[in-house]
């Protein structure tokens, strides 16, 4: 500030006083700005799930709430020199996924026979389950499961293939063979496992064309047959357990439970922090006890309990339902007051389901019963 004429004590007072009041403005800006993020997260791709459904590029947080999201620029004012920066390299963030209906115990990457849902021609199926079947040395009159098979795409026949069970023998006829389908409703099996099948007095009769047409005629919808009759090696829904009893979720718990903090470390990776087990087998039970008392489960989850009608028959045929109804209560108790485990659904399942592809070899078509006319999605190429 520059003062023509007046005093050298006047100039003094001034500058002093001219000092003073500018340190004071500087404090109370400083006073009122906001305070410095604790992180910075940037190069990002953020999903907000605003009404335009537009993706971010930089987020800040303080004291474990977002109080920022936009631009890097924007965050960066932010920072102060206790912010914790971090650069994604263009991952996506996304917000936590709620309750989503999965089946967690069947997402890990175990060292299994596994399609990966790739389709592939019915030649290529067997030189696949083939290798599988010397990879894992499976011993002669034992199971070989293949996960994960494509049931609506893929498995053009030809001469030598001519179905599923034609490529499935070509590629054993020593192993029983199941393919488990990406669904959870669909399957094929060998001519060896078709052999297998058990009837209601547990006597093995096989699944053939003439006990399709006797003791097994309430499974035919479920049962693919070719131009003879004979079945295709296509067998869906509880027509499988006729030969696997374990179809519909064919999980090696062992495997799993030895270490079962992989199972919430692939979900938080996906930003899964709750979720519903859509199908918990009362042997599953195990697994969510070990990882709860490992301090490793790092979400919260809803089961809903599953009782096989199959396995609770009493003498006379009949299904005890007051026993499984006790089972799923007792269970529903144990976790009452557990802050991340609940136990309060029960799955039913009516017959049937709503999926269906009339493109898929062999079509499929939904069975299941509806309150209201089902439209048949068409399924385009």
């Amino acid at each position: 500030m520059i003062l023509a004429g007046g005093s050298d004590s006047m100039r003094s007072c001034l500058t002093a006083f001219t000092l003073s009041t500018l340190l004071a403005a500087v404090a109370g800006a400083a006073a009122g700005a906001e305070p410095a993020a604790d992180l910075i997260v940037s190069d990002a791709k953020i999903y907000t799930q605003d009404a335009h459904h537009s993706a971010a590029d930089a987020l800040a947080i303080r004291a474990g709430k977002i109080i920022f999201v936009g631009s890097a620029t924007g965050a960066q004012r932010l920072a102060g020199p206790q912010t914790r920066l971090e650069k994604l390299g263009g991952r996506l963030v996304l917000p936590g996924l709620i309750d989503s209906h999965i089946h967690p115990l069947d997402i890990l990457d175990l060292d299994v026979c596994n399609l990966e849902s790739k389709p592939m021609p019915l030649k290529e199926l067997a030189a696949f389950v083939a290798a599988c079947v010397a990879h894992y040395k499976t011993p002669a009159g034992q199971r070989l499961s293949v996960h994960q098979w494509n049931y609506t795409d893929g498995n053009q026949p030809d001469a030598d293939h001519p179905t599923l069970r034609a490529a499935l023998d070509a590629a054993s006829t020593k192993v029983e063979i199941q393919l488990l389908g990406n669904d959870g409703h669909h399957g094929a099996f060998n001519s060896l496992a078709l052999e297998q099948a058990r009837n209601s007095a547990g006597k093995v009769v096989g699944l053939s064309k003439q006990t399709l047409a006797t003791e097994f005629r309430a499974y035919r919808p479920f049962v693919g047959v070719d131009v003879n009759g004979d079945p295709n090696g296509a067998v869906n829904e509880d027509a499988r357990y006729l030969i696997n009893p374990n179809s519909m979720l064919d999980v090696d718990l062992d495997l799993v439970a030895q270490a079962p903090e992989r199972v919430t470390q692939k979900l938080n990776g996906a930003g899964i922090t709750a979720f519903l087990d859509a199908m918990v087998l009362p042997e599953a039970l195990a697994v969510y006890d070990k990882l709860y008392a490992g301090g490793h489960m790092t979400a919260r989850v809803r089961l809903a309990q599953f009782y096989d009608p199959s396995h609770t028959r009493t003498a006379d045929g009949r299904v005890d339902y007051d026993s499984t109804l006790a089972k799923a209560i007792a269970t529903r108790a144990k976790y009452a007051n557990n802050p991340l485990i609940r136990a309060d659904f029960i799955k039913i399942f009516a017959d049937g389901v709503l999926e269906g592809n009339p493109y898929a070899i062999p079509p499929t078509l939904p069975d299941a019963a509806s309150l209201r006319p089902f439209l048949q999605p068409i399924f385009g190429r």
